[in-house]
């Protein structure tokens, strides 16, 4: 053994020596798990990706499935759908005749501000035959003038209804000034009702209401909630100014039995729920090439920044689905359906605030619970109405007064002391020869929210709904 040899043994056999050992497997190890630390997220994130993209897949088939559909059954999808859907449900017979109504009304209202009805003047509570009516002389003046117009509104009247106007279609950013000119044909024809019967002339009376509900067919292509509404309020002006006619002893038997059919007559006030709302859902919706891209027209830049996914589609087609549905059921139970509807969807709103179709929705999204409170306030003043014309009916027929309305006839009048909310009755009474019709619940009428309190408050909202018939 050589000296190399033996201090080599030396130094292994030497129990004093401390072995050192090698520090490269703990570094791995400690590699491996700092590896299998850092795939994690990644593995997540991967899972999440591919779970996106499978429902965004899903999410695609089904929007493209779901715009077939509803583009074969021609529903308002883009501008240029909507237009041909707007063709399809008008008639153009009439047009020429009503634009050059709309635009003669629409001028002449703005020089007659200080008359009654068509501008801002005083409107006295009464307008009997022969008393004194401060400003008659202008009225009178002013309806001489407009004589050749109010002939050529009776001449449009004729048309078959509803009209179809020209309006350029441009999704949010579209305009209906058509729709809004047609007010001034209504108060132009109520004042001249109004006029004619303080002059004793009911024909003409009759002959102008007639025209104000044409007027409001005319305008009722349920094309949208503007168009919805215009056509209640109008429907609304000839409800007044009968309702105002019944406070004098106007018509005979005749003409309240053609009453009574013109008002049976009018729109029920679910009928243009889910026209309305699918053209309102042609305005959230449009396409691209790729038949699922969200956008409101430039209406609004935030959109423009924020990703629309297939999702977003979904989540809109069944947002405005879930609004038609909700006629089901009818006038009963409408208000406290979208009570419910409207706190689920805002709940929704909440959990995903910065999605494209969150800011969508919002931006277009109406107050259905004030279109569900003006179709029951509508459906309430023609019931109203209806009930006090089978009352003045029953006053020509009998010599008196029903002393309860559950004397009218029942196959005639079925809906008689009955509100269309159901909440409570008609009211009625009969003193000094007067008999006096009102509703006086004010829950879910727009504006007028909260039981009234004061005297003067139950004073004005009972009047709000009261019908004096003489």
């Amino acid at each position: 053994m050589n000296a190399i040899q033996q201090s080599k043994f030396a130094e292994s056999n030497n129990p004093d020596r401390v072995s050192v050992p090698s520090k490269q497997p703990r570094v791995r190890s400690k590699l491996r798990w700092i590896a299998f630390a850092c795939s994690i997220p990644f593995l997540v994130l991967l899972g999440l990706a591919v779970w996106f993209t499978i429902r965004e897949w899903q999410a695609s088939q089904l929007v493209r499935s779901e715009m077939e559909e509803l583009r074969s059954q021609g529903q308002p999808l883009d501008n240029e759908s909507t237009a041909i859907w707007f063709d399809a449900r008008t008639h153009k017979q009439g047009t020429n005749a009503w634009l050059e109504v709309l635009q003669l009304s629409d001028s002449s209202s703005r020089l007659a501000l200080d008359l009654p009805f068509v501008g801002n003047g005083f409107v006295p509570a009464d307008i009997l035959p022969g008393m004194e009516w401060p400003g008659e002389a202008r009225v009178a003046e002013y309806l001489e003038v407009l004589d050749p117009l109010l002939t050529k509104i009776h001449q449009a009247s004729e048309y078959p209804t509803p009209v179809w106007l020209p309006i350029q279609w441009d999704g949010v950013n579209t305009l209906l000034p058509q729709y809004q000119q047609s007010r001034s044909v209504a108060r132009l024809l109520q004042l001249k009702a109004v006029h004619s019967l303080w002059k004793n002339d009911p024909e003409e009376a009759l002959k102008s209401i007639k025209s104000i509900l044409a007027t409001a067919s005319a305008m009722d292509s349920q094309t949208s909630i503007v168009t919805d509404l215009v056509c209640l309020a109008e429907i609304g002006i000839a409800i007044e100014t009968i309702n105002r006619s019944l406070r004098m002893d106007a018509w005979n038997e005749e003409q309240l039995t053609t009453l009574s059919q013109l008002l049976s007559q009018q729109k029920d006030p679910l009928d243009s729920w889910k026209s309305v709302f699918e053209y309102e859902r042609g305005l959230a919706l449009t396409l691209d090439s790729n038949d699922e891209s969200l956008h409101v027209g430039g209406a609004n830049v935030l959109l423009k920044y924020i990703p629309c996914f297939p999702s977003d589609n979904v989540r809109v087609l069944r947002h405005y689905q879930s609004i038609i549905d909700l006629e089901t059921g009818g006038m009963a139970g409408l208000l406290d359906r979208c009570a419910k509807w409207e706190a689920s969807c805002n709940e929704d709103m909440r959990r995903s605030p910065f999605r494209a179709s969150t800011i969508l929705l919002n931006l277009l999204t109406p107050g259905i619970g004030q279109h569900a409170q003006a179709k029951e306030l509508y459906a309430i003043e023609r019931q109203l109405a209806l009930t006090a014309i089978a009352i003045k009916r029953f006053q020509k027929a009998n010599g008196q007064f029903p002393q309860t309305l559950s004397e009218l006839p029942s196959p005639d009048w079925p809906l008689v002391n009955w509100s269309i909310n159901k909440r409570t009755p008609f009211s009625y009474e009969v003193k000094e020869g007067i008999a006096s019709l009102s509703y006086q619940d004010v829950a879910g009428i727009p504006g007028r929210t909260g039981a009234p309190k004061t005297p003067e408050q139950k004073l004005a909202r009972a009047n709000f709904f009261d019908i004096v018939i003489r």
